[in-house]
């Protein structure tokens, strides 16, 4: 693999992990203490926030490598609809789809606030999920249909 398609790898999982982050933090500082009641504002130290933010690389990596082996499944969608089966099977691996929204009726009644927590979750791994599709067919997959022009190996320059 060479040092172009590395990088594009590198910034797919980059763009991925950072918006996933990103929205992470938001609910965590915002969202959940507006539904709280508490004042909004940084949760950690800034230090904390640094190390979270560079290990969340490891989900973004993680992502990459699990859209290209579901991809080929996949061709004929849209980028949407591969984004949206990608989150929904992350969801439905993590009892995120229907399993926490069923349980938190069960145990104690779906009030609004508890109905906004277990969707922000859905909302994060949709958005990461389309940040995902879109940065693997622009940077990988783009970077890969490019090679294969300059190399003679695709059918159309044959």
């Amino acid at each position: 693999m060479g040092m172009h398609r590395k990088v594009a790898y590198a910034l797919t999982a980059a763009l991925t992990c950072l918006t996933g982050f990103t929205l992470h933090v938001l609910d965590v500082d915002i969202l959940e203490k507006w539904l709280a009641g508490q004042p909004m504002g940084p949760s950690y130290s800034l230090s904390v926030t640094l190390l979270a933010a560079l290990t969340s690389i490891e989900v973004g990596i993680g992502l990459v490598l699990l859209y290209g082996l579901i991809r080929p499944m996949l061709k004929r969608q849209s980028l949407i609809a591969r984004g949206l089966v990608m989150a929904l099977l992350l969801l439905a691996s993590q009892g995120r789809l229907l399993r926490q929204l069923v349980m938190d009726q069960v145990v104690g009644g779906l009030a609004w606030q508890g109905l906004i927590r277990d969707l922000v979750p859905w909302l994060i791994w949709m958005v990461m999920c389309l940040v995902l599709v879109w940065a693997y067919e622009r940077f990988i997959q783009l970077k890969a249909v490019r090679s294969s022009f300059a190399s003679g190996t695709h059918p159309v320059s044959e």
